[in-house]
């Protein structure tokens, strides 16, 4: 039966990891841990993300209709989105549209904790 709920071409998940088997992704100041090492289904990416101080995104856009949604844990960031722009505080919670340029930067002298997901959009394959 768990078969039928399975988008086709998908292959069944782990429902639990270890700590040990988030998939690091680093890029300069900025490091990512991907849950259970990362998703093959590729529909939705939920992540542990770490900003040193000093660090940036660089402007990022999808082109592909995605959404992005997460909250920060400590520190202080600034996120831009399109020609809105923000200055978060811990606890504090964003969504947005990937397609839109977006742009994320820490403020201040101590690193950024986040947890972040984003969605692709699944389209209906049934046709309806």
């Amino acid at each position: 039966m768990a078969e039928s709920w399975q988008l086709p071409g998908t292959s069944p998940q782990k429902a639990f990891c270890r700590v040990e088997a988030l998939k690091r992704v680093s890029r300069g100041k900025i490091a990512f841990w991907q849950v259970c090492g990362g998703v093959t289904d590729g529909l939705m990416i939920f992540q542990y993300e770490l900003f040193k101080p000093g660090a940036d995104s660089g402007m990022r856009q999808l082109r592909e209709e995605a959404r992005e949604s997460g909250f920060l844990i400590s520190g202080r960031i600034e996120v831009t989105v399109g020609e809105e722009r923000r200055i978060m505080e811990r606890g504090e919670p964003y969504y947005f549209s990937a397609l839109m340029p977006h742009w994320l930067r820490v403020i201040g002298s101590e690193p950024d904790i986040m947890v972040s997901c984003t969605r692709r959009r699944v389209s209906d394959r049934r046709g309806q």
